[in-house]
């Protein structure tokens, strides 16, 4: 194998290995004046959202599960829309992603003879990225409260399973951040 062919099969394999490694990023954002303290029960949002075509009914069903399951284990429990301290929504996008990877070609000549490294080009890959929101919003000022993030890698090719899966880990880590600690 040439140094070339070498190069872009390392490429490949780190990226499939940060592929494979399915890391979510997560950050949180929220009103720094609310009192979360305060909040013991939620509701689904029932105002107007945008349509999503790129949220199936099946993904939809696995996030919305997902969100049920999660914000009883952060002190908050269901109640009619009306009666309800927070309302809940999620937002979520798939974006194809680029990036570029300088190529290399290496040459050596043995022990303390030295070892040089030459550019050569760049290698271009593109991969699809998912964003999924979670908001929590106040029912009468119809404010938002808190804003959780979770960005990651998104593999059409995945079994119902490994969806599910990875929806379910990527809303855990999203709510780990929920309520704040101010």
């Amino acid at each position: 194998m040439n140094p070339m062919e070498l190069n872009r099969a390392l490429v490949g394999v780190l990226l499939a290995h940060t592929a494979g490694c399915s890391s979510v990023s997560v950050n949180a954002d929220y009103d720094t004046t609310a009192d979360f303290s305060r909040l013991k029960t939620w509701a689904w949002f029932t105002g107007p959202q945008r349509p999503n075509p790129e949220i199936d009914g099946l993904t939809d069903g696995r996030i919305r599960a997902a969100i049920e399951a999660e914000l009883p284990g952060r002190g908050l429990t269901t109640a009619p829309a009306e009666a309800a301290d927070v309302h809940v929504t999620y937002h979520a996008a798939v974006r194809q992603k680029i990036e570029a990877y300088p190529t290399a070609a290496g040459y050596g000549y043995g022990y303390g003879r030295g070892f040089g490294v030459a550019g050569t080009g760049v290698d271009v890959v593109t991969y699809d990225e998912g964003t999924l929101v979670v908001d929590l919003i106040d029912p009468k000022s119809k404010n938002l409260l808190w804003r959780g993030t979770a960005r990651g890698v998104v593999h059409r090719d995945a079994t119902p399973e490994e969806r599910e899966t990875r929806i379910r880990d990527a809303v855990k880590k999203i709510l780990a951040q929920f309520p704040p600690a101010k």
